[in-house]
């Protein structure tokens, strides 16, 4: 009998790595590691679990384990996961003995009776976990201005010297409160939206960028409600979304973005350097292969955070410039303007689009992260200030009633709106019995119908009327952009078209009338079927193209 191969977790690692990069074939990989092809299959399947296994770093040595044992009691598990690490991100040494005992409270409370918190079992967890228990460095007290250009001057420069600039990435968190229009500015001002309060009114939005600027990771969205009315009937939304009750970043979120980004940088065999605060939901992951996190001394954000320091604020200034831009012209429409959280992320992820290199690298020089070459520069942007309160003036100047306030008091409203969770162990067990239930309340979720999507022949009238606008002031940019939009609304008829036959080269043909279109006459040797691969199929695509644009003019 053949003697059956274990492989270890990291072997896993690599062979899933060696599949995404696709310079092999899966046979041909399967035959690397000497494991036949249902193996290799199973391996894919487990994916997921395989990439959540951590990198023991203690005593049990790296990881080489081969199977996943599955704890007895996985919930509570998960609950005294969840405590360790926010101990850790607060700087408390943890040690076998507390760690213990505090298994002992959680067992209490979530009916693990049976439970042996024995030397032996919790060597398995420290195992099953990756967990070391480490001397902390500092506490958890505020750090001052010598202490932060301490950890600049020691340990940020070594960091910087480890890595290209394009490799150093700063991530961080920031409110929005992406319907709050300034006339509820002042309501609103000031406030911490301390446990979840309003929650239904602003998105958590993560932020993460390099020196350079020359990379805008794709902004994350956290929410209130899981499926938010306005997703419905969207076939794909922008970016990553996750929601709870309290639209906060947690532990979880945190740390299924990071695994994601560690496999893009791996794909990409790039090793990076992610600098991020130490609030609790950055919590310590193990096992990952090209991102190095680093952690900014407690309480010294204000200072040493690269996003604090001016990128956090563009972003908002261009999201709510667009937003006072809508407004107004909702008023000059006579319908006001509302933004659901669809449109929100929309908005956010132009918005960010357009924040300049140029201010994210000065940001991160402001912030102390310079090479020997840099000089720190002070961030100014005084013509687009200029251009927001000119904005803030004309709505003033339509909506008499307006409160008194600036630009500013408009762009500052949500600054120290608290981002990220403050659990208790109340809060842990409570995560940890409810996981499995909905995370917002589906009667509040109806709370604002969804206005009907326009038709393709809608949006072509719609771009019909801007041409013509557009054309009499002899704006060439724009009427460019109206061409495009114009290929993408009959790129959608074709889709929409083709879908009639499962079968898109046979489907080609049933879609043209060939004998209406202009200038050609049908044919006795017109085909009635295309089979693939057929050199005639280019021409009948290109045909289609014709027959469409000739749809969408009739269609206005």
């Amino acid at each position: 009998m053949k003697k059956r191969i274990c492989l270890a977790v990291e072997i896993k690692k690599k062979i899933l790595k060696e599949v995404d990069e696709k310079i092999l074939s899966k046979t041909q990989i399967a035959q690397k590691y000497g494991i036949p092809k249902n193996s290799l299959s199973t391996i894919l399947k487990a994916r997921e679990k395989i990439f959540g296994a951590k990198n023991g770093n203690d005593e049990c040595g790296p990881s080489s384990r081969k199977y996943f044992r599955e704890s007895k009691h996985p919930n509570l598990e998960r609950a005294l996961l969840v405590w360790f690490r926010k101990m850790r991100s607060l700087n408390i040494p943890i040690d076998g003995n507390v760690l213990k005992e505090q298994a002992h409270f959680f067992a209490s409370k979530l009916n693990s009776k049976d439970l042996k918190a024995s030397d032996g079992w919790l060597q398995k967890f420290k195992f099953r976990n990756g967990l070391s228990f480490r001397k902390v460095c500092g506490e958890s007290a505020a750090v001052d201005t010598s202490s932060a250009n301490e950890w600049k001057e020691e340990k940020l420069k070594l960091l910087l010297s480890e890595y290209a600039a394009d490799d150093v990435f700063n991530a961080d968190e920031t409110a929005l409160f992406f319907k709050i229009l300034p006339e509820r500015t002042l309501a609103y001002k000031g406030g911490k939206c301390v446990g979840g309060n309003k929650a239904k009114e602003r998105l958590t939005v993560l932020i993460a960028a390099n020196m350079t600027g020359s990379q805008k990771l794709p902004l994350l969205f956290i929410g209130k409600y899981l499926k938010p009315t306005c997703f419905k009937n969207v076939q794909k939304i922008p970016a990553a979304y996750y929601a709870n009750n309290k639209a906060w970043m947690t532990g979880n979120i945190y740390e299924k973005w990071l695994r994601d980004l560690d496999n893009r940088f791996s794909a990409e065999k790039r090793k990076v350097l992610l600098i991020v605060d130490n609030c609790t939901a950055h919590m310590e992951v193990t096992g990952l292969q090209a991102i190095r996190v680093e952690y900014l001394p407690p309480n010294a954000t204000a200072v040493l955070q690269p996003m604090d320091q001016g990128i956090i604020n563009s972003f908002k200034r261009k999201y709510k410039k667009v937003l006072l831009q809508r407004v107004i012209l909702g008023l000059e429409r006579e319908q006001p303007y509302q933004i659901d959280i669809l449109g929100a992320m929309h908005l956010s992820i132009s918005a960010w689009n357009d924040v300049l290199d140029e201010t994210i690298s000065k940001a991160f020089r402001h912030a102390g992260f310079i090479k020997e070459t840099d000089v720190t520069e002070e961030i100014h942007d005084n013509r687009s200030h200029d251009e927001d309160e000119v904005l803030m003036h004309e709505l003033r100047r339509r909506n008499p009633q307006l409160p008194e306030l600036s630009f500013e008091d408009f762009l500052n409203v949500d600054s120290n709106v608290i981002c990220t969770e403050e659990i208790s162990d109340h809060d842990i067990i409570s995560s940890i019995i409810n996981e499995n239930e909905r995370l917002s309340d589906p009667e509040e979720e109806e709370e604002n119908e969804v206005t009907p999507r326009p038709t393709l022949k809608q949006a072509a009238e719609y771009l019909s009327e801007l041409r013509r606008f557009f054309e009499a002031s002899d704006n060439c940019e724009m009427l460019t952009n109206i061409e495009k939009m114009e290929s993408c609304i009959v790129q959608s008829v074709v889709l929409k078209q083709t879908k009639i036959n499962c079968f898109p080269e046979f489907s080609l043909l049933r879609l043209l009338p060939l004998q209406q279109l202009p200038g050609r006459k049908r044919r006795e040797d017109d085909p009635q079927i295309c089979p693939p691969g057929d050199s005639r199929l280019k021409l009948l695509q290109s045909w289609a193209n014709s027959y469409c644009l000739i749809q969408c003019s009739q269609m206005t």
